[in-house]
């Protein structure tokens, strides 16, 4: 079995790479005590660290997706009180605090609007494990009554000032953040 993964050398990974191409062993990528190298622990839990990368270039959903699987990660599931944690980390980060993020949820198989309870739709999933993902408060802004934009809006964003789930167009270039699970 190959333990190491092929990475294609760019300015995203110009301090692992020195070649065009290199191959990096999968154990130098994932520590199983710690986050990997450029990964922050937004974790309250010593023992189960939630690992996160913020990838500072712009890009579609389709593209971040493609750069966190470069780094043996999934575009990011905020789910439970992460998504507080990450609003905290985003808002006291002067370099991150003006942007927007892809993050991992879409409804891009089957077209999913809010509709209040209790008819609330169970289109909208995270791509890493297929899960639904939880509609209305806390994680989506109850005034702006997301997700709402059919066809043309399939990919899951947060974006400034509040930092709430939205719908966002699919062809939108913004920041994206890859997680791993360690």
């Amino acid at each position: 079995m190959d333990n190491t993964r092929a990475v294609q050398c760019s300015s995203t990974h110009k301090v692992l790479c020195s070649n065009d191409h290199m191959r990096i062993p999968k154990s130098f990528l994932l520590s199983s005590a710690e986050c990997p190298i450029g990964f922050v622990n937004l974790s309250n839990d010593p023992s189960s660290p939630e690992c996160l990368n913020f990838v500072l270039s712009t890009g579609t959903w389709q593209h971040m997706n493609y750069m966190c699987s470069i780094i043996h990660a999934n575009i990011s599931k905020i789910t439970g009180d992460l998504h507080y944690r990450l609003f905290n980390y985003i808002r006291a980060t002067p370099s991150l605090s003006d942007h927007c993020f892809w993050i991992g949820g879409s409804d891009h198989r089957e077209e999913g609007h809010y509709t209040p309870p209790p008819l609330v739709p169970c289109s909208w999933v995270w791509e890493s494990d297929g899960s639904d993902i939880m509609m209305g408060t806390p994680h989506w802004d109850a005034c702006e009554r997301d997700p709402n934009g059919s066809t043309w809006q399939n990919y899951l964003c947060i974006c400034p000032p509040d930092y709430y789930f939205r719908d966002c167009a699919n062809d939108a270039m913004m920041y994206g953040i890859c997680q791993v699970e360690v």
